[in-house]
């Protein structure tokens, strides 16, 4: 069984009960509940990752997220080779949805992801800035309509 332990360690912050294993290989890991692990195990804390509100888009609700996936860590392959992780942090709002997702991409730059809502809850515009170093920051709009 994983159990949060909320340190720097191999397990990328959880500790194995009932088990020993001698040479683990995370691939992927979810983190639930708090943002206890920012700032450890290769998720930075800091702008890359922090909340910022945005004009037009949903706002983050305290930091009441007992219950929900707050981030995670995947396991990034080239030519099937290990070359890192991609990590993604989630913000919500009062009805715990998703409004703003942040992260990084495997060129070494940023993504965040912003959404806004209709009453009814379904998500009605969505912009994503992708940013490469070197690159101009690229920004996309979606906008959705319901009948």
């Amino acid at each position: 069984k994983a159990v949060w332990a909320n340190e720097e360690n191999s397990l990328k912050g959880y500790r194995l009960e009932g088990i020993t294993l001698s040479s683990p290989t995370v691939l992927s890991v979810s983190y639930y509940d708090s943002y206890d692990f920012l700032g450890k195990n290769g998720i930075p804390d800091d702008a890359t990752t922090a909340y910022s509100e945005t004009s037009g888009y949903g706002k983050r609700y305290g930091d009441d997220c007992k219950g929900q996936q707050t981030g995670s860590l995947t396991a990034l392959f080239t030519d099937r080779e290990y070359t890192g992780f991609i990590y993604s942090v989630l913000y919500y709002d009062d009805r715990y949805r998703v409004v703003q997702r942040k992260g990084n991409n495997g060129q070494h730059g940023t993504e965040s992801v912003y959404t806004a809502y209709n009453f009814e809850g379904s998500p009605t515009q969505e912009k994503h800035v992708h940013i490469v170093p070197g690159q101009a920051p690229v920004t996309e709009v979606h906008t959705y309509t319901y009948d």
